[in-house]
């Protein structure tokens, strides 16, 4: 479902249903949310209909280093952006994408995804 195309009271109600199931399918609280439209990304990603997919990835450049994946938020706003995707990942699809969160991940937290991971492996 495309949330802006709702008319504004569905839309609310539609990003309320969805911050509900987020929040307890990860037993968080959300501080923020801020939603976008494929017709968004194409404008701030700046790829022609908003294709996606990054440099072709390689066995010799699978394990770049991700590019800075921190912004500051275009407004301003006193808060932390951390992208993910082909767009600051090298590659291409679930792995560009996987990898990158998981960065995202680190920096957000502090901790190292491989020690949660590995802890039961213990």
């Amino acid at each position: 479902m495309n949330a802006g195309a709702l008319p504004d009271n569905r839309r609310e109600q539609w990003l309320l249903c969805l911050r509900r199931r987020i929040e307890a399918n990860l037993g968080c609280t959300l501080s923020h949310i801020e939603t976008a439209t494929p017709m968004t990304f194409e404008r701030y990603i700046r790829r022609k209909q908003g294709q996606v997919g990054g440099f072709p990835l390689r066995f010799g450049n699978f394990m770049f280093l991700s590019n800075p994946s921190q912004l500051i938020h275009p407004d301003n706003k006193n808060c932390r952006l951390l992208l993910m995707g082909d767009t600051v990942f090298p590659g291409q699809g679930v792995v560009a994408c996987t990898v990158s969160g998981v960065v995202a991940f680190e920096r957000a937290t502090g901790l190292r995804f491989k020690d949660l991971v590995t802890q039961d492996l213990r």
